[in-house]
């Protein structure tokens, strides 16, 4: 319950832009469509973790490689995360800010 209340405002706009993507079989960036609650989970847990890759993903969402990898690329074109930078850790741009009781959203 706490985690729903924190990232309302952040799935909110993670839902928008997946509705928008919806409306065909591809995303406008090409890319396959993912479950719209499989993208809040992965969001909420990049989020909670400040760490995201296919791995990550497929560990704590119980996905496959295939689904994992849709999740990062579209998790990076909706400017989430950073881009993959070789050995280094991808940049997460969301963050909880427990002073304020929700999520941040940091454009870079």
């Amino acid at each position: 319950m706490v985690v729903v209340f924190l990232f309302r405002h952040l799935l909110t706009k993670c839902k928008d832009i997946m509705n928008k993507s919806n409306q065909g079989k591809l995303s406008p960036n090409n890319l396959p469509l993912i479950d719209n609650a499989l993208y809040e989970k992965a969001v909420m847990l990049i989020t909670q973790k400040q760490a995201a890759s296919t791995s990550f993903l497929q560990r704590n969402l119980d996905i496959g490689y295939d689904d994992a990898a849709i999740l990062i690329n579209r998790l990076e074109n909706d400017g989430l995360i950073g881009k993959a930078d070789g050995i280094h850790k991808r940049a997460i741009f969301v963050s909880v800010d427990a002073k304020l009781g929700g999520a941040s959203y940091e454009n870079r």
